[in-house]
């Protein structure tokens, strides 16, 4: 499932600039895609270090048990 999605994280938005392409230009069309990338980029990372923080949050309780006892 992991492949399926990492090709078409790939594939269908280069299949979109191929087609605004025709439409707007390449450097116009370039620019929008970069400006996607970036931004989608960006926001990966915010959601990763909203997720590692809430991690550490939840590992640093006085108390807690990180690996209980089965």
């Amino acid at each position: 499932m992991a492949f399926v999605i990492s090709c078409l994280s790939f594939s269908v938005p280069a299949v979109i600039a191929g087609a605004a392409a025709t439409h707007t230009g390449l450097h116009d069309t370039f620019v929008a895609y970069a400006a996607t990338v970036a931004f989608l980029s960006a926001l990966a990372l915010l959601a990763l270090l909203a997720l590692l923080a809430q991690w550490l949050r939840g590992h640093r309780t006085p108390g807690r048990k990180v690996c209980p006892q089965a």
